[in-house]
């Protein structure tokens, strides 16, 4: 589905699921969920585009003061890497402030909050296993980035766990985000254990979570 037909269906779902005598503030709300939700698909799109300029992940990034070398994998400067990315991540953080929505335990919070953390989970999974490829020396920036890589992935899960304890009523596009969040935290895993470091990622638990879930919103949903 294309992603303009993913916002349209979004809107109308949104609107039918409270009732037509709040139909005025529902579209309001629908609106506001909108609009933060497209600016961060595109914050996203423009992640992308720094970390995969060309479209091909092992494509050279040379980005101000950071260059990659492909043959090895390694950043050069990887305090502007950081600083890039914790950049990214505070933009991130001022659109979920300025949207007020992730102060109300509603459908469209835990909406907004999937896509929020999948993003997070996204742009930190790709750094961890296309950029920060450090087999020979562990850096402080690497650990921090695959333990964000966790909780990112972790409370992609858990806001997707709590939409399905509110509704069975969302798109069907939305039950392949904690897919992707099992995934990655399977990579991560795979990543500390091979490296032998002491992070913790229990994905089994994650996995029942997500399963668990699926299978109650299974019984309801009309899709």
């Amino acid at each position: 589905m294309h992603a303009v037909d993913h916002l349209g269906y979004l809107y109308l779902d949104l609107k039918l699921s409270i009732g037509p005598q709040y139909m005025r503030d529902v579209a309001s709300q629908a609106d506001k969920f909108l609009y933060y939700y497209s600016r961060l698909v595109a914050l996203g799109e423009e992640i992308f585009q720094f970390l995969c300029p060309n479209g091909f992940p092992n494509a050279s990034v040379k980005r101000n003061d950071i260059d990659v070398d492909d043959a090895s994998g390694l950043f050069v400067k990887t305090s502007a890497l950081r600083d890039i990315m914790v950049g990214y991540e505070k933009r991130m953080q001022k659109l979920a402030t300025d949207s007020n929505m992730f102060v109300h335990s509603a459908k469209m919070r835990n909406l907004l909050s999937i896509i929020y953390y999948q993003l997070l989970m996204t742009m930190y999974d790709y750094v961890v296993c296309k950029v920060l490829v450090r087999r020979d020396v562990l850096t402080e920036i690497y650990l921090q980035t695959i333990n964000r890589l966790i909780k990112a992935s972790e409370k992609v899960i858990e806001s997707f766990v709590e939409l399905c304890d509110q509704t069975a009523n969302f798109p069907t596009f939305f039950y392949y985000r904690p897919m992707h969040a099992l995934v990655a935290l399977i990579r991560a895993r795979l990543l500390v254990k091979t490296q032998q470091l002491d992070l913790e990622i229990d994905v089994e638990r994650e996995h029942d979570k997500v399963f668990s879930s699926l299978a109650k919103i299974s019984r309801h949903s009309k899709v």
